[in-house]
């Protein structure tokens, strides 16, 4: 218990410099949910920091840039959630339409089948884009960083990840 309240307080001291001006030069987006690219030499590894809330992902993230080579997209929110079109969305369900969706109806409750049509379609459309921006060069790898204080762990996502997957000519 004394070790989460240590974590939070390191978070809250770290909460005003994670949107600060780091070294970017540059910003993705996908369907207007911006993501800062911080960037430490040449290497295959790329890391995206997807839920502003958590806050100590980002800390550790920067941390491990300063000292070793990598490719960082730092979301550029300070909520759990993001906004699309006007909707709420879980910033990690953005990557397939299904999640997408799925996500759209949960945390939106009524929401019309246009408007969950319309919003899909402004992902659909920068999904290849951002995807371009975000995937390692061959043999490299893109790791999601995320904290574990809510009960947490990748645990719970075992038995969906064989159920879907991001597929591409790489990784079939």
């Amino acid at each position: 218990m004394k070790y989460q309240y240590f974590i939070i307080f390191i978070g809250f001291l770290f909460t005003f410099n994670i949107h600060s001006n780091d070294l970017a030069l540059e910003y993705v987006d996908i369907a207007g949910v911006q993501f800062k690219v911080i960037k430490n030499g040449e290497s295959n590894r790329r890391f995206i920091w997807i839920h502003g809330d958590e806050k100590t992902a980002a800390i550790l993230l920067k941390r491990h840039l300063k000292d070793n080579y990598g490719t960082a997209f730092l979301i550029e929110n300070n909520e759990r959630e993001v906004f699309i079109n006007g909707f709420m969305m879980d910033p990690n369900r953005i990557f397939s339409k299904a999640g997408a969706q799925e996500s759209l109806i949960n945390l939106n409750g009524r929401t019309s089948k246009e408007d969950v049509s319309q919003t899909l379609s402004l992902i659909e459309k920068d999904r290849d884009k951002f995807f371009a921006n975000i995937v390692p060069p061959n043999g490299g790898l893109l790791i999601a960083l995320h904290n574990n204080l809510r009960d947490y762990s990748i645990d719970n996502e075992i038995p969906f990840s064989t159920e879907v997957s991001l597929k591409n000519s790489e990784h079939p």
